[in-house]
C-alpha cells in the first residue's frame, strides 16, 4: 500500500486492506495465504528495542515475566480448528517456520540484545507435538538458557508426558490454556472439539512439572444458561490453576458467532463502541445483561479469594516469582474485575 500511495496509484487494487472513502467502508480482495514464512528477515535493528525493555506493564493480559528483557516471538501462523468465535485472518490453516529459523533467530536475539526471556505468541503452537518437540529439543541442545512462556493459549488436548518433560527442560515456565467453557454442550455448540474431562489431569502433570497454568474462559455464549455459566466457574476454580480469567463474549464480525448473536437476537450489532469483554453489550445469553457482569464479577471472587489458590501459586512457581505474582495478577485482576465496581453499560 505504501508502494502505492508513494506512486500516485489507486489503493483499491492493494489485496487485503480496508479504508474509508466519503464516508464509506471499502474492503479489497483478500490477501493470498503466505506459505513460506521463513522468507521474512527478522529486521530487528529497524526498531529501537531497549525501549520495549523498559515498559511499566498495564497488567491487563498476561503480565508475568522473569526477565524484563523479553521478546514475543512467532513461529506458527493460523489454526486448523473452526471455534465459531474466532477470526479467520490466516484462513483456517497454519503455516509454520521451519524449527532451524526459529532457534537460530532466539540465539540471535540472545547474543545481540541480551534477551533472555521469549513469549511464544502462536494460535496453537502444540497442535503438531511432532514439530513442537523439534523446536524444543533444538533450545535444549543449543544450551540457551531461556524463559519461554505461552500467553496466547495452547490446545489443552494436545500434549502428552515427553512433549511437558521437553517444555520443562528448554525452560518453559508458564502458559495459557484456551478452555472457554466448564460446560460439554457449550464446548461442542461452539465447536471446539475439546473434551473437558482431559484438562483436570493436563493442569495436574503441567503443574507437577512445575509450570504455571492460566486458564481462559467465556461466559455469555448464545443460549448459554445461568447453570452452564457457574458450571463454568466451578470447572476453573476445581482445576488447580495457578490464574485465569474470564471474559464475556463478543461477537466479531467474521466470526460463525456473529451469525448466531444476530440470527438469536434479531440484531445486527452494528455498534462496536461497546465491544468490550467486560460489559455486556452484546449479550445472547439466557442472562440478563446486568447479571451477566455480576457472574464474570462472582467467577473472579470465587477464583482468587481462595487459600488453594495462593497455594496453587506456592507449588507452581520458583521463590523469586512469587511475590510479583501474587500482586502483580491475581490481586490486581480482583480489584478491577471483582470488586471494584464497574459503570459498564450492559444491553440484553
Amino acid at each position: 500500500m505504501i508502494n502505492a500511495l508513494e506512486q500516485g496509484k489507486d489503493i483499491e487494487n492493494v489485496p487485503g486492506i480496508a479504508y474509508k472513502i466519503n464516508g464509506s467502508y471499502v474492503r479489497t480482495a483478500d490477501r493470498p495465504v503466505i506459505r513460506d514464512l521463513d522468507k521474512f528477515d527478522q529486521e530487528y535493528d529497524l526498531i529501537n528495542l531497549e525501549r520495549y525493555f523498559n515498559f511499566q506493564s498495564s497488567m491487563d493480559f498476561f503480565p508475568v515475566f522473569r526477565n524484563k528483557r523479553f521478546l514475543p516471538l512467532v513461529t506458527s501462523r493460523g489454526c486448523p480448528f473452526k471455534c465459531t468465535y474466532c477470526h479467520d485472518i490466516f484462513d483456517k490453516s497454519i503455516q509454520y517456520r521451519s524449527p532451524k529459523a526459529v532457534v537460530d533467530e532466539i540465539e540471535y536475539l540472545i547474543k545481540k540484545y541480551g534477551v533472555r526471556e521469549f513469549h511464544i505468541v502462536d494460535d496453537v503452537f502444540n497442535v503438531n507435538m511432532k514439530r513442537a518437540k523439534i523446536v524444543l529439543d533444538a533450545i535444549i541442545e543449543r544450551n540457551l538458557n531461556i524463559h519461554i512462556s505461552f500467553p496466547n493459549g495452547l490446545r489443552a488436548d494436545f500434549f502428552d508426558d515427553e512433549l511437558i518433560d521437553k517444555m520443562q527442560r528448554a525452560g518453559v515456565y508458564r502458559m495459557a490454556l484456551g478452555i472457554e467453557s466448564g460446560s460439554q454442550r457449550i464446548q461442542d455448540m461452539i465447536k471446539k472439539d475439546l473434551d473437558i474431562n482431559i484438562i483436570y489431569d493436563v493442569v495436574e502433570k503441567l503443574t507437577r512439572a512445575r509450570m504455571s497454568v492460566h486458564g481462559f474462559f467465556m461466559l455469555g455464549f448464545p443460549s448459554e444458561t445461568r447453570d452452564e455459566m457457574k458450571e463454568t466457574i466451578d470447572f476453573a476454580c476445581d482445576l488447580g490453576l495457578t490464574t485465569a480469567n474470564f471474559s464475556l463474549v463478543i461477537p466479531n464480525p467474521g466470526t460463525d458467532l456473529r451469525q448466531t448473536f444476530i440470527e438469536s437476537r434479531e440484531s445486527n450489532f452494528e455498534d462496536f463502541t461497546e465491544y468490550t469483554f467486560d460489559a455486556a453489550s452484546c449479550n445472547a445469553s439466557e442472562v440478563e445483561g446486568d447479571d451477566l457482569v455480576k457472574l464474570k464479577r462472582e467467577a473472579n471472587r470465587k477464583f482468587y479469594l481462595s487459600t488453594q489458590r495462593f497455594r496453587h501459586v506456592l507449588r507452581a512457581v520458583e521463590p523469586k516469582w512469587i511475590m510479583r505474582s501474587m500482586i502483580n495478577t491475581p490481586l490486581a485482576l480482583l480489584w478491577r474485575n471483582a470488586i471494584a465496581p464497574t459503570n459498564a453499560p450492559t444491553q440484553n
